[in-house]
């Protein structure tokens, strides 16, 4: 079926990882370092706002032009092919808005598939299986389809059989990203809190708005955030603390002037310090959709979804029971005037037992290795 390994000067097997949105490269870095580790010479080709992520695994990485590939795309993706020549090609699993393909991973795909070139796809995502490896007609269309599929859990496996993808394609494997979570959450030691501070503590996550919105202006973010702030309980007793986390796509200048959002009660601002600590001993994240939300729950810290009219269906985690969706701005204010902190903690935790037990969701912190031995199989 594939063409015959490349056996190069240096003995290595090369391997092309690619990958557009920001969470499917958090997907792929940790296997491209691990398989850096295993004597794999790799190219990590990315967007320049995400090399972030390759730093942090100490990678060395390629910047995705993305100018030349909205010009050409095909053309593009089979240059760098000719340029890397790769024995294998791992990608992310980027959201496809359009007429497909549109993403360089779908692009990708069909580039290897042509060229009997095998390739390994790393789910970071429950849901929208249809717009990445369905046709218009909601049909699974195979040169879309890579040759394996690492899948999140059970229910993301039987969704993907469910649009027709072969089982033989899929694999359980996790998101690799999530180990490192799964590790500090095993080792961290927790804070001792004292009593209750009669205050929020709240992280806002703004992300950029995709084809699941209605709206698609970055003043929504604002507007959220507004709503979020003006939903928190006043009084001389409170004393509100709300950090914003801004993300990579976004300018930073579109953040710089919040003192509008601030009052004697409420702290508003920007944090550059995206630690695990500072993620596991906030006391809610809120966020419209972010994947921030599935590391957050991992590390025990509740999370909001604020609905309000955006999305076209409920995220994944709140279908879970892990966190809750947000209609109306009263809903929010009652949550927030009549739950405490610790509340929310403990209602998650027993959620999360539950789901733990039943193999749903929750990683083991073992993603990188099988996704690893996954792409070591195939290339022996």
């Amino acid at each position: 079926m594939f063409k015959s390994v490349n056996i190069r000067s240096n003995g290595k097997k090369f391997i092309l990882a690619l990958s557009k949105d920001y969470g499917s490269v958090q997907a792929i870095a940790p296997v491209a370092a691990k398989l850096k580790e295993k004597k794999c010479a790799v190219k990590l080709l990315l967007p320049i706002n995400c090399h972030e992520v390759a730093k942090l695994y100490g990678m060395e990485w390629s910047v995705f032009d993305e100018r030349a590939f909205s010009f050409a795309p095909e053309a593009y993706i089979a240059n760098v092919f000719d340029e890397s020549n790769p024995d294998l090609v791992l990608t992310g699993s980027s959201l496809a808005s359009g007429v497909r393909p549109e993403t360089p991973e779908q692009y990708a795909i069909r580039e290897a598939r042509k060229r009997k070139i095998p390739s390994v796809t790393v789910l970071d995502y429950w849901g929208m299986y249809e717009e990445r490896f369905c046709s218009q007609v909601g049909t699974v269309d195979h040169t879309l389809l890579p040759d394996l599929l690492c899948a999140l859990d059970h229910r993301c496996r039987d969704d993907l059989l469910r649009i027709g993808v072969p089982p033989e394609r899929v694999v359980i494997t996790h998101n690799p990203w999530l180990d490192r979570v799964v590790g500090y959450a095993y080792k961290s030691v927790p804070l001792f809190e004292g009593a209750y501070r009669g205050g929020w503590k709240i992280l806002y996550v703004s992300q950029p708005l995709r084809k699941v919105m209605r709206h698609r202006t970055t003043n929504l973010q604002h507007e959220l955030l507004e709503l979020l702030v003006s939903a928190l309980p006043q009084g001389e007793r409170y004393d509100h603390s709300v950090l914003v986390w801004k993300h990579p796509a976004e300018l930073s200048k579109s953040w710089q002037d919040l003192s509008r959002f601030n009052s004697p009660n409420v702290d508003v601002c920007v944090t550059e310090e995206r630690s695990l600590t500072l993620l596991k001993h906030i006391d809610l994240v809120v966020s419209v959709n972010s994947t921030v939300a599935f590391e957050a729950l991992h590390l025990g810290t509740p999370c909001l979804s604020l609905h309000m009219g955006l999305l076209l269906s409920k995220p994944y985690i709140d279908e879970l029971g892990l966190s809750k969706t947000i209609y109306t701005h009263d809903e929010l204010r009652f949550l927030l005037e009549s739950t405490r902190p610790d509340e929310l903690k403990q209602q998650l935790a027993i959620r999360s037992k539950c789901l733990s037990n039943k193999r749903i969701f929750f990683s083991d912190g073992k993603a990188v290795d099988r996704v690893v031995a996954e792409v070591l199989k195939i290339l022996e």
